[in-house]
């Protein structure tokens, strides 16, 4: 059992995993959803869900929910995930 992530460190390793070699890749919401998994396996590890993982999941969810894809790249989108992981209001 882990303790819960930060939020924004969940963010940040999303936006870290997200570019996958190939920044210039258009971003799809697939992609996105299975980087955000990885970055949930980064703290929790790949095991299986415990209430903690799936709590952090859910967290990190609503808040790339709240970031619209707008035909960006993945290298795009990520730089977007950095500023909200900072605190920016987007």
């Amino acid at each position: 059992m882990t303790a819960r992530a930060p939020l924004d460190w969940l963010l940040d390793s999303t936006a870290r995993h997200l570019p996958g070699g190939n920044g210039s890749a258009p971003l799809t919401a697939d992609h996105l959803a299975h980087m955000s998994e990885l970055a949930i396996w980064d703290w929790h590890g790949a095991s299986g869900p415990t209430p903690e993982s799936i709590a952090d999941k859910r967290a990190l969810t609503d808040a790339l929910d709240r970031l619209p894809i707008n035909s960006e790249t993945r290298g795009e989108f990520a730089a977007r995930i950095q500023l909200l992981a900072k605190g920016a209001v987007l």
